[in-house]
């Protein structure tokens, strides 16, 4: 059984609010550091959009995971290749790229209670 739109909007939210709260650690937020958050933030953008749809077709668990799953591994090559534009990825752009994986593997949007 899958989350509510309700609880995937919410763990996006927080996870948005993570690569910030991440990114400012240093108390400076690059411009590749803001680039790659808002290129993720469109995408989870995106799918809070889709997920509405995916909820309402009644898709079942593995669907609903193969979508999830299209999506971040769209995100995750859309933040690599900004973090890549200058030929160089950053200790704190690794990181985000990181916690974007992390976030992905740990099943947290497929399951009833967060990881």
């Amino acid at each position: 059984m899958h989350r509510t739109v309700e609880e995937i909007n919410d763990l996006l939210d927080k996870f948005i609010d993570l690569l910030i709260t991440t990114a400012m650690e240093d108390e400076i937020l690059s411009s590749d550091e803001h680039a790659i958050i808002v290129s993720i933030k469109e995408d989870i953008t995106n799918l809070q959009k889709q997920v509405i749809q995916i909820l309402q077709d009644d898709l079942d668990e593995s669907e609903f995971i193969d979508i999830i799953e299209q999506v971040f591994s769209s995100a995750l090559e859309n933040a690599t290749r900004i973090a890549k534009a200058d030929n160089i990825i950053t200790e704190e752009e690794a990181i985000l790229l990181q916690k974007l994986k992390e976030f992905v593997e740990s099943g947290v949007l497929f399951s009833e209670k967060e990881s």
